[in-house]
């Protein structure tokens, strides 16, 4: 999606919302390949997440006698949280702190539960839930490796990287385009990638400068990550780019002197370059009206 504001062609790659770098416009992405099935994750070796888990159940009859047994990717039983154990009918809950039987913790993986639940009035009624649960003790991978045109739209940049972990919750990105200020969100997202694209913005209206572009990430067990690049704009601006037929032009690159929007005063060949720029423009339906005057200053 596009929009053209005061001559600035503005579209961003993310999701749809606000764009920080340019005061109010909107962007859409593609929200790309479905997130995997959720599955619920803590971390018993890290404190930075989820110590333990709490699996909350319901028990279905008056009273029953409830087990509840933890398999590792084997099927073979880890840990025996409940054995038989007499409970009520109603909302119930059990808390799993990573240990097998005899008290060691377990490595990271998949780990799945059973919970039978056993009709204490009728013996032969028996309810089997059968859920998954992950240990990870490591936080997701996250690397922004570099920023490129984006190949489908010129007026992109494209953040490359990686955001990836078995249970990832979400990434963002953000950037700062103000000393000092606070990060504004650029996109986010709840896939992995892998040595990829990211998601990216139109950082190239920027003002000359360096700006910080981080990257966050968050598994289902609440470790982060979070990595930054500096973004550089370089001096003298990429001036205003607009799109005429199938190339991308930069106004403000078409003479070597300083071009400013000043006065109404202009040289014969910024004028003709203007009436080219808004009939080609026209063909495209791209409404150029409000590009201000240009004039040189020698």
């Amino acid at each position: 999606m596009s929009n053209v504001n005061n001559g600035t062609v503005q579209s961003c790659k993310g999701f749809t919302g606000a764009d920080p770098t340019f005061m109010g416009s909107s962007y859409v992405q593609p929200l790309g390949p479905p997130a995997a099935p959720w599955v619920p994750a803590f971390s018993p070796a890290n404190s930075s997440g989820s110590l333990t888990f709490t699996l909350s159940y319901s028990v279905q009859y008056s009273t029953a006698l409830v087990s509840i047994t933890f398999l590792d990717s084997s099927d073979n039983a880890v840990r025996a949280l409940r054995s038989n154990d007499p409970e009520l009918q109603g909302a119930q809950s059990a808390v799993w702190d990573g240990q097998n039987d005899q008290g060691s913790l377990l490595p990271d993986g998949l780990y799945g539960y059973l919970i039978v639940e056993q009709n204490s009035a009728a013996p032969n009624d028996i309810t089997t839930i059968k859920g998954s649960v992950a240990i990870e003790d490591s936080p997701p991978q996250a690397a922004i490796t570099g920023f490129r045109e984006d190949a489908a739209d010129p007026f992109i940049t494209d953040v490359l990287g990686t955001a990836s972990d078995p249970y990832l919750s979400w990434y963002a990105l953000s950037i700062s385009t103000e000393t000092g200020g606070s990060p504004a969100t650029i996109a986010s997202f709840k896939f992995s990638v892998a040595s990829g694209t990211l998601g990216g913005g139109t950082f190239w209206n920027l003002p000359p400068g360096t700006y910080p572009v981080q990257l966050t990430a968050q598994n289902a067990a609440g470790l982060e990550a979070t990595v930054s690049s500096l973004y550089t704009v370089p001096g003298g601006g990429a001036g205003v780019r607009v799109l005429v037929g199938s190339a991308t032009q930069t106004m403000g690159a078409v003479t070597t002197q300083s071009v400013q929007n000043e006065g109404e005063d202009t040289i014969p060949e910024i004028k003709q370059l203007m009436e080219s720029l808004h009939k080609e423009a026209d063909s495209m339906n791209l409404h150029l009206a409000s590009l201000t005057p240009l004039r040189t200053q020698i």
